[in-house]
């Protein structure tokens, strides 16, 4: 029987220090510094050569990370752990199986992928000169939600590596839709379809 899994991301709300949150830090660093020199030292000339030396470094790591912005990956907010595999007749989510006949209905959100680029604005200046965030993501804002009989639900995060992933589930999908665990709406967006005379078909 065909299948398909993914690795499940577990979200972790904390504090992340990023380089960028680093460099920015670092900028503030710079501004109050220069202000004190500015009002209470202005005729030390060795720290003013210092702190001139660490701009110009501020400088350079602005322009790496300009240039590397579109190779980098935002921070994983979270944990990758365990498998959640899809079956025509059930979900295993680390091992365990929910069943269709368990299952009230299904709700399936494709939002990201592995290597998704965020466009950068080159026509504004904010975007070009100054925007020196990762533009890289990391493929985790998927998730089914599951619905029991029971009134339970369970909502799964999970990690997507290819942009049209959800079209290898094209079987899956049909056998959900057969059962009623998932709505034509939602149906003819997995499938790829445009109307619901298509949807008849499957």
């Amino acid at each position: 029987m065909e299948s398909r899994s993914f690795t499940i991301f577990y979200p972790i709300k904390k504090f992340y220090l990023t380089p960028e949150k680093v460099y920015y830090l670092l900028w503030i660093i710079f501004g109050i510094t220069a202000i004190s020199i500015a009002v209470f030292d202005k005729e030390n000339s060795a720290v003013s050569r210092f702190w001139a030396a660490y701009f110009i470094v501020l400088l350079a790591i602005h322009i790496v990370f300009l240039l590397t912005r579109s190779k980098r990956y935002v921070v994983l907010k979270g944990r990758l752990d365990g498998k959640i595999v899809f079956y025509e007749n059930r979900i295993a989510i680390n091992g365990e199986s929910i069943y269709l006949d368990e299952i009230e209905g299904l709700d399936f959100v494709f939002n990201d992928y592995k290597d998704k680029p965020i466009e950068v604005d080159y026509s504004k200046e904010s975007d070009l000169l100054y925007d020196i965030k990762a533009k890289r993501l990391q493929g985790v804002d998927n998730c089914v939600e599951i619905i029991l009989t029971s009134g339970k639900k369970v909502v799964c995060l999970f990690q997507r590596h290819y942009p049209n992933e959800k079209y290898f589930m094209a079987d899956i999908f049909r056998a959900y839709y057969r059962q009623g665990k998932i709505g034509a709406g939602l149906a003819m967006e997995l499938l790829g379809l445009e109307n619901e005379g298509e949807l008849k078909a499957v």
